[in-house]
């Protein structure tokens, strides 16, 4: 297959311009399945920034030895867990878990139930769907993920009919859900309007999807958006890609005073400042900002 781009070709080659997207029918071409992988799994803002040199395995890209000797002893074949940090061995878990040889459907379920992002009574309350967050099989308290897995008396009855050991106070699987304090989705004031984002990953097939909800201070929906997007992105990366296309979409249809509201703590506080965004993600949340400024001034 002839290569499509000349000798002194540089990155930039591959982005369009126009979006800041890659090109992703070229880098497929031109590549192997996992080189064209590994390129578009890189997520790129909508402002086409300068290129610069980071290392990919510290926050704020620099090089430095402790993690080059992390990098060297995780990537050793006879490699252990000893002296791995708690992030390295959850991205190392997550990895072996999307290359379990079961149905998509089911990994999905796992990551989000673990994500705490299902459609539980909470959550459904937390964005104004229903009214009434009490757990339907128990009434005793509120339908999180926690209660809805472990908590619930029925979750008790079928834990005990599988006949697997369960210890309701120290299984590994509840510091896993993350609840939230603010159980219900609040209105903005008027004449605001409230952006709800979230997204869902499909690694076997290499996407993301995303989902965009914009209500008024009623609680009316004003206009929403669902897609997918052909990018092989990470969770965080797929939340902050997620944050990117909600402004660029409210930015489209016209809505100038809008909150954008994301499950993703990471993410809020990259982009309101607060924390130093990792570089896998930084050039998405400048990106990002740099929309939003425009929104301002109009």
């Amino acid at each position: 297959m002839p290569n499509m781009l000349h000798i002194d070709a540089t990155i930039f080659e591959l982005i369009d311009k126009a979006i800041g997207a890659w090109k992703d029918a070229l880098i497929k071409q031109i590549f192997l399945p996992t080189e064209a992988q590994t390129i578009l799994s890189i997520p790129r803002s909508h402002r086409c920034t300068h290129d610069c040199m980071v290392w990919a395995y510290t926050v704020k890209g620099n090089f430095m030895v402790n993690s080059a000797y992390k990098v060297a002893i995780t990537s050793s074949p006879n490699a252990t867990m000893e002296g791995v940090s708690t992030n390295d061995m959850t991205g190392r878990f997550w990895q072996t878990f999307w290359s379990l040889g079961i149905p998509t459907k089911l990994k999905t379920f796992a990551w989000r139930a673990s994500h705490n992002i299902l459609p539980t009574k909470v959550n459904l309350c937390r964005c104004g769907v229903i009214d009434n967050a009490t757990c339907e099989a128990c009434g005793l308290a509120e339908e999180t993920s926690g209660h809805l897995f472990w908590d619930c008396t029925k979750a008790h009855e079928v834990w005990m009919a599988t006949g697997i050991s369960f210890d309701a106070t120290a299984h590994l699987a509840r510091p896993l859900f993350k609840e939230q304090v603010d159980t219900r989705w609040i209105p903005p004031s008027h004449p605001w309007y409230k952006a709800n984002i979230d997204t869902a990953l499909f690694p076997d097939h290499h996407t993301i999807g995303i989902g965009v909800i914009i209500r008024d201070h009623e609680g009316s929906v004003i206009t929403a958006l669902s897609k997918h997007l052909p990018l092989p992105l990470g969770p965080m990366e797929a939340e902050a890609k997620v944050v990117d296309e909600a402004v660029s979409f409210a930015w489209d249809v016209r809505v100038r005073k809008v909150i954008f509201e994301t499950n993703s703590k990471v993410v809020s506080n990259a982009l309101c400042g607060t924390i130093t965004p990792r570089v896998t993600i930084v050039d998405i949340i400048e990106g990002a900002l740099h929309r939003l400024q425009a929104f301002r001034r109009t």
